[in-house]
């Protein structure tokens, strides 16, 4: 059994703050074919799924989606035609608004976390954002977004993350704020990411889901 840490409570993330994170990572690069880094987890990514998904791979110097697949029109309203080529705000969008930033904030401390640790450390550190989806028929839906791939360059840049979204409404349907998990394999431990939201006082990560 991993040992959950204390909740560790980071500031929520703005836009513009995003958007300017993830400059660093665009850069000239000569790029493997995703489809081919990530063929076999692509063929076994229900494996990865607790519910109906959707799946996409967001490619960093290149600052746009270049793979989609799943239950995009049923969760998202959109065809993987419509995903392919659009920017990563694109998949943004399709959560709830109030989440927004919290999915934004987790996003980024992910990637710090990740950014500490040797290369080959990284592939025992999960992470599980657990945040709400407006669906096309506008009902409010619970998704855990999981990554389950991700391909770095030769100095340990991050150049394509491929992500999982599942409906976890069926597990999950209270109106607590989103938070973040990070599992370490190899130090069994689980932390719990928590945003500071001014003005509204964080209600207790009591009762997380044991997914």
């Amino acid at each position: 059994m991993p040992i959950v840490m204390n909740p560790e409570k980071i500031d929520l993330v703005d836009s513009g703050s995003f958007a300017a994170y993830w400059l660093q990572y665009q850069q000239p690069n000569s790029l493997p074919d995703c489809k081919t880094v990530f063929a076999d987890t692509i063929f076994h990514i229900h494996n990865y799924a607790l519910g109906m998904y959707y799946w996409n791979v967001g490619s960093l110097p290149d600052s746009k989606i270049v793979g989609a697949g799943g239950a995009l029109r049923e969760l998202t309203g959109h065809s993987e035609e419509e995903w392919l080529g659009a920017p990563p705000h694109f998949a943004l969008q399709h959560f709830f608004p109030d989440d927004v930033p919290f999915v934004m904030a987790y996003v980024m401390k992910f990637d710090q976390y990740l950014n500490q640790l040797p290369v080959e450390e990284r592939k025992n550190v999960r992470a599980s954002i657990f945040a709400r989806i407006s669906t096309p028929e506008k009902k409010i839906k619970w998704l855990c977004i999981q990554y389950p791939g991700s391909y770095y360059d030769s100095e340990g840049k991050l150049i394509y993350i491929l992500a999982v979204c599942s409906d976890i409404s069926h597990i999950k349907k209270d109106n607590n704020p989103p938070f973040m998990s990070i599992l370490d394999t190899s130090m069994g431990e689980q932390k719990v990411f928590l945003c500071h939201n001014p003005g509204d006082e964080l209600k207790s990560h009591a009762g997380l889901p044991n997914l």
